[in-house]
C-alpha cells in the first residue's frame, strides 16, 4: 500500500463547500481537489453494498468509474505524474481470479466481511493500493484493493527482488534478491498472490487495533492501545512522527523508501538487510511504517506457514549472495507470530 495523504477531509469540506465541483479534471487548487475527493461515494460502504453480497472469489473485475476518479485524484495530491487508467482483459481477470480462489480459508474468513473489490489499472504509482471505506458513522469499516497491471507481467521472484530494489540507488555491483516461489512454482500468479495477501493485510486491519488508523493525527494516540505495534514503534514526543524502537542500531531505516523514492546506495543492501536482522521486523518494507509492518508481516506468514512457500532475500556482491534473510517467526519476531496466529484462529 503506498503511503496515503493525511487530510482530515471533513474539514476542509466545511470550509470549503463553496467550491461547487462538477468534476475533479476541472479542479486548479489543492482545495478543490480535496473537495472532490472527500465528495467521491466510493469511501462509503453504501457504495459497496451490493459488492459484499458476492461471494468473496467474484469481487474484481472492471474498475468502476468513480473509484477510478477518486485514484486519479489521489495521484494528482500525491505527485505522480500519470493519470491512472483501466485495465481489464481475460488473462488478468484469470491470474486474479486463481489468486483469489487459492487463500487459505482462515484468509478468506477474516476478510468476507471486509473486502469490497479487488481491481487492476495503469499507472498507479505502487504496485498495490488499499483504501479505507467508511461507514454512516464516518468509521473505517471495510476496504477496497487496487493492484498495478505491471504486477502481471513478472513472475514472482523478478516482482519481489524488483519492489526491494527500488529502496537503493541503483549500482551494477550489488543488488538484492529475493524468493517467494518455488522454481517451479515461479510464475505471475505467485507475484500476484504475495502481494494480494499484502493488501489484504491492510484489509483486515481496519477497524482493528493491530495498528492505529493511517488517517488519523499522531497526536491524538497511545500506542500501548495497539498490542501489534507498540512491539515495534513509538510516536515521538515533539515531532510527533513514527520512529522504530531499534533506530539506534538500523540507522538505515528511516532512509528507507520504496518505489520511486530510492535514498540508500546499493552498496548498503547488505549492511540493511544485517542491521534488520537486530530487530523484530520481518522485512525491510515492514520496517516503514506501522501499517506496512503489519501488512507485511501477514503476508510472510500466510505465504510460509499456511501455504508452505519460500521466503528469503539476499544480498548480491558482484552476482554472489553476501548477507541472508529468512522469516524471524521463531527468533526476534517470535511475539508477532504469536500474535498473526491468534488472529487467524479467532
Amino acid at each position: 500500500m503506498r503511503s496515503l495523504l493525511v487530510v482530515n477531509l471533513l474539514l476542509f469540506a466545511s470550509l470549503l463547500g463553496g467550491c461547487q465541483v462538477a468534476g475533479f479534471l476541472e479542479c486548479n487548487s489543492r482545495e478543490c481537489l480535496l473537495e472532490a475527493q472527500q465528495n467521491n461515494p466510493t469511501r462509503t460502504l453504501a457504495f459497496w453494498e451490493s459488492q459484499l453480497q458476492l461471494p468473496i472469489a467474484l469481487r474484481y473485475g472492471r474498475i468502476p468509474d468513480r473509484l477510478l476518479e477518486y485514484l486519479r485524484i489521489d495521484n494528482k495530491l500525491n505527485g505522480f505524474p500519470s493519470a491512472v487508467a483501466a485495465f481489464d482483459n481475460a488473462k488478468v481477470r484469470t491470474i486474479l481470479g486463481n489468486a483469489v480462489a487459492s487463500l487459505p480459508p482462515k484468509v478468506r474468513v477474516l476478510v468476507k466481511n471486509k473486502l469490497v473489490g479487488v481491481y487492476v489499472v495503469k499507472n498507479l504509482g505502487t504496485s498495490g493500493y488499499t483504501e479505507s471505506i467508511l461507514n454512516l458513522q464516518g468509521e473505517p469499516v471495510a476496504g477496497v484493493i487496487v493492484l498495478d497491471a505491471s504486477l502481471f507481467d513478472q513472475p514472482g521472484n523478478t516482482w519481489a527482488s524488483w519492489r526491494d530494489s527500488t529502496a537503493f540507488i541503483p549500482n551494477s555491483r550489488f543488488g538484492i534478491k529475493t524468493t517467494i516461489a518455488a522454481s517451479g512454482e515461479n510464475d505471475i500468479e505467485a507475484a500476484v498472490q504475495f502481494l494480494l495477501i499484502h493488501e489484504l493485510g491492510h484489509v483486515y486491519s481496519i477497524g482493528t487495533n493491530v495498528h492505529p488508523d493511517w488517517y488519523r493525527d499522531l497526536a491524538e494516540i497511545e500506542l500501548s492501545d495497539y498490542p501489534f505495534s507498540s512491539l515495534s514503534w513509538e510516536i515521538e514526543e515533539y515531532s510527533k512522527q513514527y520512529r522504530s524502537l531499534f533506530d539506534d542500531r538500523f540507522w538505515q531505516r528511516e532512509k528507507l523508501g520504496f518505489y520511486q523514492k530510492a535514498r540508500l546506495p546499493a552498496k548498503q543492501i547488505a549492511q540493511t538487510l544485517e542491521q534488520l536482522g537486530s530487530t523484530n521486523f520481518v522485512s525491510i518494507y515492514a520496517a516503514t511504517r506501522p501499517e506496512e509492518d503489519f501488512a507485511e508481516t501477514f503476508a510472510i506468514y500466510v505465504h510460509t506457514e499456511l501455504m508452505g512457500k519460500p521466503y528469503k532475500v539476499e544480498a548480491l556482491t558482484d552476482g554472489m549472495p553476501t548477507t541472508v534473510v529468512t522469516p524471524c517467526f521463531r527468533t526476534t519476531c517470535a511475539r508477532k507470530f504469536e500474535l498473526i496466529e491468534s488472529i487467524m484462529n479467532q
